[in-house]
């Protein structure tokens, strides 16, 4: 996802297909490629240290770009006066104004209680990339600050994402797509010293998030699944034989993401709702695994196994084989709670011999 959007994006502002007379799929991909292999010799030279440096760069860039889009957005809509382009969006297309999504949305309004407060909660409290920077901190209150920094900045969201769909609606009436609309966007309103920026920041924010992906994947599969297995095997392991591992991960890690990138086009509920989508395939399945665990101290590892298989292929049935009429934000509440009490039953079955405790209590 992160490969697609930031080749649809960098496409969308210099038009790479029309440069090199290429077409819009082959485009995607050779940028998705050149993302790619920037984003892995980058890992792998600098590690998360510099993964962490290059975020806070590209974060400030990130920010003073967005701020600067609606104003030059305005402008460009009311000709010339920021007042007039203000007049337009809150004259004109005013159902654009409601916040409140229907049933028929790509996310229904009811779907803030269910499904996506459950997204949003496992993204923010448990998500590997930002977990693993906030714990790479120097110390506790580096990491407070941190994490304090990022919530504050997530506040300009909306002035940096809707205020801009706001003035789209007015100028692209009838788009192709609206992974689209930002680069279109950029390239249309933006003076272009600034548009420069926003192509750097936005090719050095897909680098950034695709380093920590693969910075966390590794470090996931390598000490969670590899390191455990040899112990067990060997009795133990080099921490060079450790990185290579990780680092022969990160390619296949890559090389799939090149493969599958490009095919996200053929999603027909747009890039956001596929992300979303995707996401509760595997976030809502770890988020339960985590409740649980936390809130109880007799609940095995073989409920937490039983219920990770339940809820992916559950969720895998009834959204690709049966296709209820249920928003899929609503099913995974549902299958939230399912998999939460038959992890609970499988604890009150075979419960653990001792009670789990944390270290230092």
């Amino acid at each position: 996802a992160v490969l697609y959007g930031g080749a649809v994006a960098f496409n969308g502002i210099f038009h790479l297909n029309e440069i090199l007379h290429i077409s819009y799929w082959s485009a995607i991909w050779l940028l998705a490629c050149l993302i790619a292999v920037t984003g892995y010799a980058y890992n792998v030279l600098g590690g998360l240290k510099v993964i962490t440096m290059s975020d806070t760069v590209l974060g400030a860039g990130m920010i003073a770009g967005g701020l600067m889009l609606p104003y030059f957005g305005f402008k460009y809509l009311g000709h010339g006066h920021v007042g007039e382009g203000l007049r337009i969006v809150f004259g004109t297309h005013v159902a654009h104004l409601n916040a409140i999504g229907a049933p028929q949305d790509a996310v229904p309004f009811s779907t803030i209680f269910t499904g996506m407060l459950l997204v949003n909660i496992y993204y923010w409290g448990m998500e590997q990339f930002i977990v693993q920077q906030a714990l790479g901190s120097v110390n506790l209150e580096q990491s407070q600050k941190g994490i304090a920094l990022a919530c504050l900045c997530k506040l300009l969201s909306p002035l940096m994402l809707n205020i801009p769909g706001l003035i789209a609606v007015q100028l692209y009436l009838h788009p192709q797509s609206t992974t689209e609309i930002f680069p279109m966007m950029a390239a249309d309103v933006l003076p272009p010293v600034y548009t420069g920026l926003i192509a750097a920041v936005v090719f050095g924010a897909a680098l950034s998030t695709f380093n920590a992906g693969l910075s966390s994947a590794g470090t996931l599969f390598t000490m969670n699944l590899y390191k455990p297995h040899v112990v067990k095997r060997k009795g133990g392991v080099t921490e060079k034989k450790l990185l290579s591992t990780t680092w022969i991960f990160q390619v296949i890690v890559t090389l799939a993401g090149i493969g599958i990138a490009p095919f996200i086009m053929l999603f027909k509920g747009g890039f956001y709702n596929y992300i979303q989508m995707l996401s509760s395939f595997f976030s809502i399945p770890i988020f339960t695994v985590m409740i649980v665990g936390m809130t109880t101290r007799r609940v095995p590892a073989l409920a937490a196994k039983a219920g990770l298989l339940f809820f992916f292929a559950a969720n895998i049935f009834f959204q690709l084989i049966i296709k209820t009429s249920l928003h899929y934000l609503h099913l995974v509440a549902i299958l939230f709670v399912i998999t939460s009490v038959l992890m609970l039953l499988i604890g009150r079955w075979k419960p653990m011999d001792f009670n789990y405790a944390p270290a230092g209590t």
